[in-house]
């Protein structure tokens, strides 16, 4: 929008109507083109907007439709450089200008028109802000006559409620017109806050005044510093337009009108009794005896004013609760023209995008509200009708998201996606979670925030802010003001890395058991590198065979390659390879321990088979040299048998386990006697004691099951027939002596038999 456009007696045109655009920010630069005398510059691009069409001409700057790539469109303003300007004044007007800029991004949304993106380095300066669509006050007030009753009240809370929100940001307008006063079908909006105090700080010059004339302070007629007041002094003279279509300082010329805002008492005749008295204060000529937009806010909503009010720098907390109440009142004053606001805990949203901001600032708040059934119903009652996928988080249970303050997550996404991603008070934005500065992996790792992570594993906590909206062309591949597409890349391969994990664990738990080995944990801040790593590793882009040799390097496997040949199925046949490679990656240590068993199996079981088959060829040998040395041998290998196994169960030997058993007990009893009276003097006695007895019990324990084994087995050859002594004593022995395998198992179990189970969890690999 122009500024400075709406004076009466001057030759300056008004600004048309815009039209309503949805927010965004654009791409910093322009394309030089040939510019005519008057400064037309129809097809150039600004943020990245194609400038289409003139919206207003003024002194200091030209008002363009633009158009951007995506089909946005917004209002951009291309300032000229005042004529007569040295410069030193136009680098000043460039950084004010810079400034204002910036703190107006700050202002809350309170009735006012967004500013986008600006180039306030570039030349020309510019500035992308919303396109708001509707009539100007102005416009309507000449079109329709003056309003009266409920639509002035209306206007008059909306724009205090407006400058209310500007002013808590420490922004003066310094050009509050009808001009700049918006009425939409959603409302009613106000442009150009923070533009004008950078442009007109220059209060008079040769060429003539710099402003709207009607609308000034006597402070700004002077020359004098101007402050918030001047903003509440052009309130009460729009209100007067407003309810009269005339002003309060009317006069022929600029000039004169000048002379009288600095002296004469303003016509108010016409203007309703209970805004006349508000206008009036509004319209004092010492500035420190006017209101501040708070207290004019509270005035109007028939509030007393708290003390921290009365300064524009104080009060901000609770000021912002008192724009809240004047939103509030200006929906309730809105009879049937669309529906009342939604209130959480007292706080009054006219439109979903409110609503999510809202939900933001009060997350305990919204937290509750979704927790409670009736309140969510209420919601579901509210929200539009085509904001379909808005009615299908809140028709959930919270459970079914992890939790309200999920649910709440997935719900602001839907209703208003160009919101920063926020969880909480946590940053969940793409540059927080995934920057690789200073070597940083994944940013939360305290105790605290391990729910944090489970909810991004077992909830998709991710994939609500995937909605959310890229800033200033953030990657490469996004389109500016549409949802992020790497941030929707990694959560969609996040709920594909976690779901593989989980098969993955569980089928290395039914592997480790048979194994006899214990499956590492993947801890949550690890699972959270494990997400950062989707983001960030530089083998996200690499080919399945890069991905297979980066998983399986080191892999300790026999010629069959089982475990290896699961891996590369497993990464080949996914759509996306990569989650897939990053949870294999992360079981990596287990899926080797796999590989590395299952080979010594394989090394195990061909090894016996060779001795089956020499002990086989030696009994044929036997055979071919005649059967009674055959039967003559068993026999002395049954009598050995016999005599052994009555040395076992009947000779002393017998009794050396328990004995060893009594002597360790006592040993350690003795000890442990020692120890305990008399601490200082035999203490290291007793400890000495209690350790040999304590060996004692074990060798014990062991001989005896060592010797109830060759009992077991010598008893079971006895009772076999022709032919149990050609075997070995025990399968896997050598020579009769029991084989105990390197890596803890019972070489008692055949390895033929732990192969064939370990290739059964082979073929249920998850694919």
């Amino acid at each position: 929008m122009n500024i400075g456009e709406e004076a009466a007696g001057t030759d300056r045109p008004e600004e048309p109507p815009t039209g309503r655009h949805s927010s965004g920010h654009g791409f910093a630069g322009r394309v030089d083109r040939p510019v005519d005398v008057t400064g037309n510059r129809i097809g150039e691009t600004f943020g990245g907007y194609r400038l289409t069409e003139v919206l207003g001409v003024g002194g200091f700057g030209t008002v363009y439709l633009g158009h951007h790539h995506d089909g946005h469109i917004a209002a951009i303003k291309v300032l000229h450089e005042p004529a007569g300007s040295s410069p030193a004044e136009r680098e000043r007007d460039r950084e004010r200008f810079r400034k204002e800029v910036e703190h107006n991004k700050q202002v809350k949304r309170y009735f006012i028109a967004e500013v986008f993106d600006s180039g306030t380095e570039d030349d020309p300066p510019w500035v992308v802000t919303e396109y708001v669509e509707g009539r100007t006050l102005r416009e309507l007030v000449g079109e329709d006559g003056p309003l009266h009753g409920d639509p002035l009240y209306r206007l008059a809370l909306a724009t205090a409620t407006a400058l209310g929100a500007v002013h808590g940001a420490n922004i003066v307008h310094r050009d509050f017109t009808p001009t700049n006063i918006i009425i939409t079908s959603e409302g009613v909006r106000v442009i150009d806050f923070g533009i004008a105090r950078t442009l007109d700080n220059r209060t008079a010059l040769a060429s003539g005044l710099i402003g709207t004339p009607r609308y000034m302070a006597p402070e700004q007629a002077n020359g004098s510093e101007v402050t918030a007041a001047i903003d509440v002094h052009a309130w009460g003279a729009v209100m007067a337009f407003a309810a009269t279509g005339g002003h309060v300082f009317d006069a022929p010329n600029d000039h004169r009108i000048l002379e009288r805002i600095k002296h004469d008492a303003p016509d108010l005749r016409g203007v309703p009794d209970y805004l006349a008295r508000i206008v009036s204060g509004c319209l004092h000529k010492e500035p420190e005896r006017r209101p501040t937009s708070y207290q004019l806010l509270a005035i109007l909503l028939g509030k007393e004013v708290p003390p921290e009010h009365e300064r524009l720098d104080g009060g901000h907390g609770s000021g912002t609760l008192l724009l809240d109440e004047g939103v509030q009142a200006y929906w309730r004053s809105v009879s049937g023209s669309r529906r009342a606001p939604f209130q959480i805990a007292g706080v009054y949203y006219a439109d979903p995008t409110e609503l999510a901001a809202g939900m933001q600032e009060r997350w305990v708040e919204a937290h509750e509200m979704l927790g409670e059934p009736r309140e969510r119903h209420a919601l579901l009652r509210w929200l539009p009708e085509n904001e379909s996928e808005a009615h299908r988080v809140v028709g959930a249970l919270p459970e079914d998201y992890g939790g309200a303050d999920v649910q709440a997550a997935h719900l602001i996404a839907e209703l208003d996606p160009r919101l920063g991603a926020l969880f909480r008070d946590i940053d969940m934005t793409w540059g927080a979670l995934f920057s690789t500065r200073d070597g940083r992996a994944w940013p939360y790792r305290t105790r605290e925030h391990e729910r944090l992570v489970h909810l991004v594993e077992r909830y998709d906590l991710l994939g609500a802010f995937g909605k959310h909206h890229c800033f200033r062309n953030e990657h490469e591949p996004c389109a500016w003001g549409a949802p992020c597409v790497l941030y929707g890349r990694v959560a969609r391969q996040a709920a594909v890395l976690f779901e593989r994990l989980r098969r993955g664990q569980e089928w290395m738990g039914r592997v480790a058991e048979s194994l006899a080995f214990t499956p590492r944990e993947i801890s949550s801040v690890r699972k959270g590198d494990l997400v950062h790593m989707l983001a960030t590793h530089d083998k996200r882009e690499a080919d399945p065979n890069a991905l297979v040799t980066w998983v399986t390097h080191g892999f300790q496997e026999g010629p069959e390659q089982q475990v290896l040949q699961r891996v590369r199925t497993a990464i080949e046949e996914a759509g996306d390879p990569w989650p897939v490679a990053v949870a294999l990656r992360a079981q990596r240590e287990d899926l080797s321990t796999v590989a590395e068993r299952g080979k010594r199996l394989r090394d195990r079981a061909e090894a016996r088979q060779a001795r089956r088959i020499q002990r086989t060829n030696a009994v044929r040998e036997g055979r071919d040299e005649g059967r009674p040395d055959d039967a003559r041998t068993e026999d002395t290998e049954r009598e050995q048998a016999r005599e052994r196994l009555d040395t076992l169960e009947n000779g002393v030997s017998r009794h050396l386990p328990r004995g060893l058993l009594f002597l360790g007990g006592g040993t350690a009893a003795v000890g442990l006697l020692f120890g305990v009276t008399y601490t200082t003097s035999l203490g290291v006695l007793a400890m000495v004691m209690l350790l040999a007895g304590v060996a004692l019990v074990v060798i014990g324990t062991v001989l005896g099951r060592d010797q109830n084994r060759e009992v077991a087995a010598l008893r079971r050859r006895m009772e076999e027939g022709s032919g149990a002594f050609t075997r070995p004593l025990v399968e896997g022995a050598v020579d009769g002596v029991l084989v105990e395998d390197d890596d803890g198992y019972d070489g008692e179990m055949g390895s033929e038999e732990q192969l064939k189970v370990l290739r059964g969890h082979l073929s249920d690999f998850p694919e």
